[in-house]
């Protein structure tokens, strides 16, 4: 399996995504209340550029900037949040065994021994079901069969 240690990450950063997106969205506002409303939609047709098409005046200069750091920002939240989505549907219909694990591994970052004491199972079968879990979900994230 090529993206196991990658599902993985995303597994186990599940709960501090949530936290960082809340993070993002902060800034966004911050940077979209920086930028009057009146000036998100200028025309640039009568302002000068130089020979690499920068704009010469720096107030325009910053608010190509602030926006293109507002759209940057837009999408990593559109894909943290599709990461979380996913994971959370792919949960819903699952078997309340590997809900279990997904609790006790990734959010409770518990270790296999006592996952396994907590679930009545062997260490190999928790490991086992680990594998099952990560596959499906990366089956879920990114389509490999």
């Amino acid at each position: 399996m090529s993206n196991f240690k990658k599902v993985e990450n995303i597994l186990y950063n599940y709960k501090y995504r949530k936290i960082y997106i809340d993070e993002m969205i902060a800034l966004k506002e911050e940077l979209e209340k920086g930028t009057p409303a009146t000036v998100k939609a200028i025309c640039m047709d009568a302002i000068k550029t130089s020979n690499t098409y920068n704009f010469s005046s720096i107030p325009e200069s910053g608010i190509v900037d602030k926006s293109k750091k507002i759209d940057e920002i837009e999408i990593e939240i559109y894909t943290l949040n599709r990461n979380n989505r996913i994971v959370e549907k792919t949960l819903d219909v699952m078997k309340d065994v590997y809900k279990d694990l997904f609790q006790y591994k990734y959010i409770d970052e518990m270790p296999l021994y006592s996952i396994a004491q907590e679930m009545h199972l062997s260490e190999r079968e928790v490991c086992r079901k680990r594998n099952q879990l990560v596959e499906k979900m990366e089956i879920a994230l990114f389509g490999v069969e």
